[in-house]
């Protein structure tokens, strides 16, 4: 067995884990950042995979931050991948200024909040973005 067979996880394993952070509303509806790299894509498969067993939904999220210049074309890539898989897609822009430094902690804080502030997850809307958003001007 190679060592990444070993690492692999079943869906049965990912059960486990998503009901450790439950409970869920039934059926569930999750949202997932989803950057386009290979963690991110791994855990947004599993997820609509997991969520479509329970007869749920999933919409996966990219943040197009702007840090770089192809970010709005690679947010749309990732897009194009999940479409190709059935999963629902949505990006989030940032048109906000831009940092000098630490950009990808930027992006990673960014994710975070904009995921969060899209569904409501952040309570006190905007005041509380604002708070997000001055944590991250904080890193350059």
């Amino acid at each position: 067995m190679s060592d990444q067979a070993a690492l692999a996880l079943s869906a049965a394993e990912f059960a486990r884990e998503m009901a450790a952070l439950g409970p869920f509303s039934q059926p569930p509806r999750l949202a997932i950042a989803c950057s386009g790299g290979a963690d991110s894509l791994a855990l947004t498969l599993l997820a609509a995979d997991w969520v479509a067993a329970q007869g749920g939904s999933l919409v996966a999220l990219t943040v197009d931050h702007g840090l770089r210049a192809d970010s709005g074309l690679e947010a749309r890539r990732v897009g194009a991948w999940l479409g190709q898989r059935g999963i629902a897609h949505a990006v989030l822009r940032w048109d906000g200024a831009k940092p000098k430094a630490n950009l990808a902690a930027a992006a990673r804080v960014l994710t975070i909040a904009f995921t969060c502030f899209a569904f409501g997850w952040i309570g006190g809307g905007e005041a509380r973005l604002a708070a997000a958003t001055a944590l991250w001007f904080g890193l350059d």
